[in-house]
């Protein structure tokens, strides 16, 4: 039998991701989910928001370390891993890395279980450790369309990010006026040294969500998003153990460092050190 082209993998892959964004919109947003058996979930999991498939990779305290995962394994590249789920292969794609609150894994499916040896190469290639040959790809040429194919699954972590924190966040207003950008404005005087420990690919992730919160970069300050139950309430944020109090919480912060080096701090690294409250949490402890 012939072997298909990349080409025509790629082909089929695009014409299936609009469903998956429409089952995705819908898990989301808990459609269909109305029998659904309250699941349990660890680290070798894979699971499914509609037809959205991820895998978990590690775990917080309130949050899951998750891997996009895909059927599509001839477009396995030289950061992906083939994993076997009974009868069925499938790529984790560890470079397209992302953050699951676990209140939102209430909404998703588990679709299976890495066996012990197939997560251990997926933890050696998420830390950048070279694996097996028959369990990744080859490196990538030019005009290779598996980069295109792996950017594009960038894509729709990025709009699972978008519609997760839809779901758990309210919108936020925009800014009116300088005084009150001013207001709403942090400026870092300091930021710890180890923040800075991490692969530097980590800065590219434009957006990371949290309980209680959306980070998002743009250019070259990192905009805060609080959940609405924090929004015109009395409160505080603390960021690397630093606080600062609000009479009313505002639906945006601006966060920005006296210098350059906030551009290199990684969300998924700084979401970890930001933590927002309202001063009746305080009252109810």
């Amino acid at each position: 039998m012939e072997a298909i082209s990349l080409k025509t993998v790629l082909e089929n892959y695009r014409k299936t991701k609009d469903e998956v964004l429409t089952s995705l919109r819908k898990a989301l947003n808990g459609d269909g989910n109305v029998n659904k058996v309250a699941e349990t979930f660890s680290v070798g999991d894979l699971f499914s928001f509609g037809k959205f498939l991820g895998m978990i990779v590690d775990e917080g305290e309130n949050c899951y370390w998750c891997c996009k995962v895909s059927e599509f394994i001839e477009m396995v590249g030289p950061y992906d891993v083939i994993v076997n789920i009974g009868s069925k292969r499938f790529i984790v794609e560890t470079s397209n890395a992302f953050i699951v609150p676990k209140s939102l894994m209430g909404k998703a499916f588990k679709a299976g279980t890495l066996s012990e040896t197939d997560f251990d190469f997926v933890i050696k290639a998420y830390d950048g450790e070279k694996i097996s040959s028959h369990k990744t790809g080859e490196e990538f040429v030019p005009d290779d369309l598996r980069f295109l194919f792996l950017k594009e699954e960038g894509d729709l972590v990025r709009k699972f990010a978008k519609l997760a924190g839809k779901t758990l966040f309210s919108s936020t207003e925009k800014l009116q006026t300088s005084d009150k950008e001013e207001n709403n404005c942090i400026i870092l005087s300091f930021i710890p040294e180890d923040v800075f420990e991490i692969v530097a690919a980590d800065t590219e992730n434009k957006v990371e969500y949290a309980d209680d919160f959306v980070l998002l970069r743009e250019g070259e300050g990192i905009k805060i998003f609080p959940s609405k139950k924090f929004v015109g309430k009395r409160g505080m944020i603390r960021i690397f153990g630093k606080e600062k109090f609000y009479e009313s919480v505002p639906g945006e912060i601006i966060l920005k460092s006296k210098d350059e080096k906030l551009s290199s701090v990684p969300l998924s690294i700084l979401v970890g050190k930001i933590k927002i409250e309202r001063e009746s949490d305080k009252d109810e402890v």
